[in-house]
């Protein structure tokens, strides 16, 4: 992306390379041009998205309330308080038809998010487990395992012994 947005920037810079040093506003209006002409070919424009959760009738209200929101600053006198109730029953009917279409989306949303989950790779690393003991005076006391305890726990069941055996086995067939 970046060597073919040189090379257009190039391309554009050629034919002002002969213009004379004099008009040194006009090349630097050029410049500036050749720049955001090709920033725009190769990169486009951003475009305003919709958010999925709010239907098309709730952007018509929030754009109505926009306009009784200017006319609420624009107004004075005795006509303030009557564009105030206006500003704010339109606020409300936004807020309801906002949550209607919230929750009539939310099931295509969930599952939008469960298919992103499942394709997902798993990255959750190892952390250790908290015991809750209760102490002599009955409150309680969280105890962080120590390696030397789950180390001596899988001595005693033989279960550090067989695997540290079957990874001496497995590495040497290697």
């Amino acid at each position: 992306m970046r060597e073919t947005f040189s090379i257009e920037v190039s391309n554009r810079f050629h034919p002002l390379s002969h213009l004379p040093i004099d008009a040194l506003d006009e090349y630097c209006k050029d410049v500036q041009e050749a720049f955001t002409a090709t920033s725009k070919e190769m990169l486009g424009c951003k475009l305003n998205t919709m958010k999925p959760w709010i239907c098309r009738h709730t952007w018509e209200l929030i754009e109505k309330m926009k306009a009784l929101k200017q006319n609420l600053l624009a107004s004075k006198g005795n006509n303030v308080a009557h564009a105030a109730e206006k500003y704010k029953a339109k606020n409300k009917e936004v807020k309801t038809s906002a949550k209607q279409s919230s929750w009539k989306t939310k099931p295509q949303r969930l599952k939008q998010q469960l298919q992103r989950e499942t394709h997902k790779p798993f990255t959750r690393t190892y952390q250790p487990r908290f015991w809750q003991n209760l102490s002599c005076q009955g409150q309680k006391k969280t105890e962080r395992l120590s390696r030397e305890k789950i180390i001596s726990e899988l001595v005693g069941q033989n279960i550090l012994k067989r695997f540290l055996t079957d990874l001496a086995q497995n590495s040497w067939r290697t």
